[in-house]
């Protein structure tokens, strides 16, 4: 008699402790985190130096842009957005966002 009590509870104890397992989500939910850690910059030029960081109102020349380009990547930024304007004589100008 006394195994078959032990045996009970221990099922019950077992029972009692996959349902909470289970239920554990739906009473608690994990926390969800919609902002990326990823940090995002313009590529500009500072004089005769190209930088990281600004704020994207400087437009940078084609050459320019290749130059900043490899530049990021050389520094472990990776290209995310490349957005070209062109002015009334034609020539072309770039912004350019990175991501770390």
């Amino acid at each position: 008699m006394n195994v078959d009590k032990y045996t009970k509870i221990l099922l019950t104890m077992i029972t009692l402790g996959l349902w909470m397992t289970v239920l554990k989500p739906s009473v608690s939910p994990t926390p969800v985190f919609a902002q990326s850690k990823k940090q995002y910059e313009y590529l500009t030029r500072s004089g005769q130096k190209l930088n990281i960081g600004g704020q994207g109102s400087e437009y940078l020349a084609r050459e320019d842009a290749t130059e900043a380009m490899n530049m990021a990547a050389g520094k472990g930024w990776r290209v995310v957005d490349v957005n070209m304007f062109q002015d009334f004589s034609n020539r072309a100008f770039y912004t350019i966002v990175v991501e770390k």
